[in-house]
């Protein structure tokens, strides 16, 4: 994903099955996203910088979908700290609703 124009439009993201090891910085830039899904990515390895630098951005965002067991905790708490409004879900949470 690359910055560009549009993805400022971007109001839903699905990246999951995907070989991510990191998040795309662009994402940075879709600070319409509301939704987004980053499931079965078994490499993604967030970080405290990945909230600092990109999620923080996402103003918006109401739904993160990850594989929250391979999430550290303490990013984990960064992420509440900086978007208490956030819902993060995991994946079995999604498959039963």
């Amino acid at each position: 994903m690359y910055p560009s124009p549009s993805s400022a439009g971007l109001v839903s993201l699905n990246l999951n099955n995907n070989n991510y090891y990191k998040l795309p910085p662009a994402l940075a830039a879709a600070t319409s996203l509301s939704k987004l899904w980053l499931t079965n990515n078994t490499r993604l390895v967030l970080t405290v910088g990945d909230v600092d630098d990109i999620l923080s951005r996402l103003s918006r965002l109401r739904l993160l979908a990850l594989d929250v067991p391979r999430m550290p905790v303490h990013v984990l708490d960064q992420l509440v700290e900086c978007a208490p409004h956030l819902q993060v879900v995991d994946k079995l949470r999604l498959l039963r609703e």
